[in-house]
């Protein structure tokens, strides 16, 4: 059912493919390998408190989801987050946009444990106007699980890799339990998923990215999108396949009784891409993997449409620099155009 309503929406709603590779030679899967033994064991047990807030309701229930105020939609300037760049940032962003067009893009640029991302997946997708291929946005996932205070004991969120969503956006009998299985039990033993607030699953469906959240928390089931709203038919598929699949493969793998039945559906207000703009989804699931946290959160605090650019150069910087990457970095460091 799943794949037959995935053929109806591209014909009806996606004129040609978007990712393409610039080099046609170059093997996707010497990337990022989305093997069922890519997830990281846990270094050490989890050793519940008592003391935390993890999974549990706010004393006065649910949290209501906040309307940006005018100040934060239409024409009006007001104070956010601002993303600086330095020079060096800038040279090293014209160079990994250089390298991934070399004789030796195979290589790896990024080395995070097990996962990997060579020079060509990693510029191809952040170059201007680059598709974020479904590698990077493993490696961005993990790469949030790296950094304090978005590991899982101090966060209490868990980000599973893209090969996640795409599993559970298939018919059950066609899933890769053994992934899914792994990706499920594993994530419970580092920190047990019921005591979390928030589960993120990125989701590349048609060519487009949207996140999927379960906020155990707050008993919600969110989902933050760039381009399509809560009826889009898009949307309607994305909802229809994956609630049920990750409810069932909850039941299967995690085995802690939730009252997921009694969840509801949060479409918060998010910052938004043009209709015609078919390349940034992927900038703007990062950006909601990195800062929605609650149904206060108010994305547009955070980032907006002109800030893409800027985005793209600082998130390969971060992902470059990262102390963990035991990549070719120093390739990028001393590359002279």
């Amino acid at each position: 059912m799943t794949k037959i309503a995935d053929d109806i929406y591209n014909k009806k709603f996606c004129t040609k493919p978007v990712i393409e590779s610039s080099d046609p030679t170059c093997d996707l899967t010497s990337a990022f390998q989305c093997s069922p033994c890519t997830y990281p064991e846990p270094k050490l047990p989890y050793v519940p408190r008592d003391s935390s807030t993890g999974g549990k309701l706010p004393p006065h229930g649910p949290r209501r989801a906040i309307k940006p105020a005018p100040l934060f939609q239409g024409d009006y300037e007001t104070e956010k987050h601002r993303i600086s760049l330095s020079a060096s940032d800038l040279k090293n962003y014209k160079a990994i946009c250089s390298l991934a067009n070399c004789d030796s893009n195979r290589d790896d640029v990024l080395v995070l444990g097990k996962v990997r991302c060579t020079f060509w997946a990693f510029g191809d997708s952040l170059k201007p106007d680059g598709f974020v291929n479904s590698f990077v946005m493993s490696a961005y996932c993990y790469s949030l699980f790296l950094k304090p205070p978005c590991q899982s004991e101090q966060s209490k969120a868990h980000y599973f890799f893209a090969n996640i969503g795409a599993e559970l956006m298939k018919d059950p009998e066609e899933c890769n339990q053994d992934v899914l299985s792994r990706a499920f039990k594993i994530s419970h033993r580092s920190r047990p998923l019921d005591r979390c607030n928030n589960l993120f699953f990125p989701i590349l469906f048609s060519n487009h990215w949207t996140v999927f959240v379960v906020s155990i928390k707050d008993q919600k089931f969110v989902f933050l999108d760039s381009l399509h709203h809560k009826d889009h038919e898009y949307q309607e598929i994305v909802r229809e396949s994956v609630v049920p699949s990750f409810m069932l493969h909850w039941d299967k793998y995690v085995k802690v009784p939730m009252d997921f039945d009694e969840y509801s559906f949060l479409y918060p207000e998010m910052p938004q891409q043009a209709i015609e703009n078919r390349v940034d989804s992927g900038i703007y699931a990062m950006m909601c993997l990195q800062y929605w946290k609650s149904p206060r959160t108010v994305l547009s605090k955070f980032f907006d449409s002109r800030d893409v650019p800027r985005i793209r150069i600082k998130v390969a910087n971060d992902l470059l620099r990262m102390p963990e990457n035991t990549g070719l970095k120093d390739r990028v460091f001393d590359f002279q155009s």
